[in-house]
């Protein structure tokens, strides 16, 4: 059994909005319900469990009644325990994924199901193309993206 462990516990600190930034509409739908949906059509996935911001669950209650709310932790660390402990216990694997992060593909999600037959933890990178620069003191430094 697989669980996909949906963390939407953040504040939107950075982005200055009384709202977070994953329940920001984008095209007309919450930037959260696109990892929903991701993992919602995965014939892998078995269940789902979002961990909200305690302030939010009300909100949410009954258009995500599909899936298990769980309140969020002080930190993404206790919100991922709390997320991992509302896993069924025949789950054999967790994934935990930001919904801040609302491209998932299904390539993605089935790549890390197949790579878990052979380990016992995996993370999905992607390439970026852009430039990384670091300041130092007065000046910047091109890194190696590699």
């Amino acid at each position: 059994m697989n669980s996909a462990i949906i963390l939407a516990g953040g504040v939107g600190e950075r982005i200055d909005s009384d709202i977070p930034k994953q329940f920001i509409e984008v095209n007309n739908k919450k930037v959260i319900d696109y990892s929903i949906e991701a993992f919602s059509k995965n014939k892998n996935i078995n269940e789902i469990i979002l961990v909200l911001n305690k302030n939010w669950i009300p909100n949410f209650k009954n258009q995500y009644k599909k899936y298990r709310l769980v309140e969020g932790g002080k930190t993404r660390h206790e919100s991922s325990l709390k997320g991992v402990l509302a896993c069924s216990e025949k789950s054999e694997n967790i994934f935990i994924h930001d919904s801040a992060r609302p491209l998932i593909s299904q390539k993605i999600i089935n790549d890390c199901i197949s790579y878990l037959s052979n380990y016992q933890a995996v993370t999905p990178i992607i390439d970026i193309d852009d430039s990384v620069i670091r300041k130092k003191n007065d000046s910047f430094e091109y890194l190696n993206r590699k």
